[in-house]
């Protein structure tokens, strides 16, 4: 498909990116949304904890969305995108992953940059709760390699409801994305995540006889090698990386998927703005606007809305049109 011009032009105080990746996150206006909490059950004695927001009228459409690392579906990013898809008559379904509801799970793994069976799960769970015929998928982050390696590693899989999906600031390819993380200009985002990450390994060592004893992690090759890679079946970090990065798998794609990465990301190397491989393959939409940051994108308007919130709105409703004039 031809590669997308975007047209993204946010204020100007918000073209630098650590301005628009730090408001969005910590300083939106919180939209307005009534969540319902569910919890789902897994075949292995684990649970996800699903956020519901319901639409008023019955409705066939349904959007399954997913955040990024250490988030959980009721950060104001994913509340924004949820009350967009709900004014567009979707109900919308958030998946909170494994331990990040406020409540640790149960098993030792947790989830990971790749980890597509509760995603799955939680989506045919979602269809035959709500009888929705139109399915639409959406991601932040980390939660977008998901949607697009869940898309991407066996297509047949995947429900026939599900139309496409719409994923924002996506590591593609995770190697080269975690070099960047370590380096001195994103420190301060490095510790963050990590001072949470260890918490939570901290808690699992303690709890869990088979867990590797509690070493504290201050990088993200040391994390995933002492704990996410043993925990989840992988050889080493690297291995963990390379398995589940979904740029290379991208030319697998039997649904449509527009993946929104702005240029000026801290945390996405070049090769995560394939602009020669969207020319080429049917179903990749690329769109890199120079400005949005990690997760960002404001906007101002009337309703509310961030550009990535009206953005995946109408992506969804183009596919939808397209299919039913097919």
């Amino acid at each position: 498909m031809p590669f997308i011009q975007s047209n993204y032009k946010p204020p100007r105080r918000f073209r630098q990116t650590d301005v628009n990746t730090l408001y969005a996150g910590l300083f939106r206006k919180y939209p307005t949304v009534e969540w319902e909490r569910e919890r789902l059950e897994l075949s292995d004695g684990d649970f996800v904890d699903l956020d519901w927001v319901k639409h008023a009228e019955p409705t066939t459409k349904l959007v399954v969305m997913t955040h990024g690392l250490e988030g959980h579906a009721r950060r104001p990013y994913m509340a924004g995108m949820a009350r967009a898809f709900n004014r567009a008559g979707y109900n919308v379904c958030v998946m909170n992953f494994r331990g990040c509801s406020g409540e640790p799970n149960r098993k030792l793994r947790s989830y990971h940059i790749g980890e597509t069976g509760d995603l799955l799960t939680t989506i045919k769970h979602a269809i035959k709760l709500t009888k929705a015929e139109q399915v639409m998928l959406s991601g932040f982050s980390l939660g977008g390699n998901v949607v697009l390696k869940l898309l991407a590693e066996n297509p047949s899989q995947v429900p026939k409801e599900v139309l496409g999906a719409a994923v924002f600031s996506v590591p593609l390819y995770i190697v080269e994305c975690n070099k960047l993380l370590n380096t001195a200009r994103n420190w301060a985002y490095r510790w963050s995540f990590i001072k949470a990450l260890n918490q939570k390994a901290k808690h699992k060592s303690e709890k869990h006889l088979n867990a590797e004893s509690f070493r504290k992690a201050k990088r993200f090759d040391e994390f995933d090698e002492w704990y996410t890679a043993p925990w989840h079946g992988f050889k080493s970090a690297h291995h963990y990386w390379e398995t589940n990065s979904s740029g290379p798998i991208l030319h697998q794609l039997e649904h449509p998927v527009l993946v929104v990465n702005a240029k000026n990301d801290t945390f996405l190397h070049q090769s995560c703005y394939p602009e020669k491989l969207a020319r080429k393959l049917k179903h990749f939409y690329l769109e890199t606007p120079e400005h949005g940051g990690h997760c960002g994108f404001v906007d101002r308007n009337a309703n509310g809305d961030y550009y990535c919130d009206r953005r995946a709105v109408a992506f969804a409703e183009s596919i939808a049109k397209d299919q039913l004039v097919s």
